[in-house]
C-alpha cells in the first residue's frame, strides 16, 4: 500500500479561459442565419451555450492530476 504524504507543497495549475471558439461561432452564425435561419440559430445557442461553459467553468488540476 503506497502513502501519499500531504505535507509536501503542491502546485496548482489553472488552465486559462479561451473564447475563441465562442465567438467564432457567434460571428460566423450571423450571417449564416440569412441564408439558413435555423442552422444559424441551431450554430449561435452553441456558441452562446460554448461562451457560458467558457466564463464559468474553470479547470484546476495539482500535481497528483496530471
Amino acid at each position: 500500500m503506497t502513502t501519499i504524504s500531504t505535507s509536501e507543497t503542491s502546485q496548482t495549475i489553472e488552465l486559462i479561459p479561451s473564447y475563441k471558439i465562442p465567438l467564432f461561432l457567434l460571428i460566423n452564425s450571423l450571417p449564416l442565419a440569412f441564408a439558413q435561419k435555423w442552422v444559424g440559430i441551431a450554430i449561435a445557442i452553441l456558441g452562446i451555450f460554448l461562451l457560458f461553459q467558457t466564463a464559468t467553468i474553470r479547470l484546476k488540476f495539482t500535481d497528483t492530476a496530471l
